[in-house]
């Protein structure tokens, strides 16, 4: 029998922007969802698992698999294929084993099937939603330089068309 813990996180209303991960500091607008008929800001689930990443990340002496490497804006991986869990004894990771984790390959040749790792969540975690209805009709959008790099700037030309 497995275990699986299911979390729901409920905050007070965002009050501007948040940050996605991949992003630096407040340049994110925070989306909004109906609940009972009022706006309410929410959170995704992805953001909440990152973050706790992040929080295991520096509490766990071992560290986790995956580290955010700021300056490249990607994941540092100790184990990527994650092979430690192929025996009973191997090197596992916290953050792999709380919050789940997924590799898959194509197949190489036609009628042949592809591969794929997979270890369900322990934390089943789904998007925060505000408790407070959002009061505000006006939201503030800035984006750092940088943040869309294929955007125009107002000396370049414009972004090359999609094929």
């Amino acid at each position: 029998m497995t275990l699986h813990v299911f979390a729901n996180f409920v905050t007070p209303f965002g009050t501007a922007a948040n940050n996605r991960a991949e992003t630096e500091g407040n340049i994110t607008t925070l989306q909004k969802l109906i609940w009972q008929g009022q706006a309410h800001s929410t959170v995704s689930a992805e953001a909440i698992r990152f973050a706790l990443r992040r929080l295991l990340a520096t509490a766990e002496k071992n560290g986790t698999n995956r580290r955010w490497d700021e300056d490249e804006r990607n994941n540092v991986w100790q184990d990527w294929t994650f092979k430690g869990w192929a025996s009973e004894k191997g090197s596992t990771f916290i953050d792999d084993d709380l919050l789940g984790f997924m590799t898959a390959e194509a197949a190489t040749e036609e009628g042949e099937s592809g591969t794929a790792n997979v270890r369900r969540a322990v934390l089943e975690v789904t998007r925060a939603v505000s408790l407070t209805p959002w009061s505000g009709d006006v939201t503030f959008n800035a984006a750092s330089p940088g943040a869309t790099p294929w955007a125009p700037t107002r000396n370049s030309p414009s972004p090359p068309s999609a094929c």
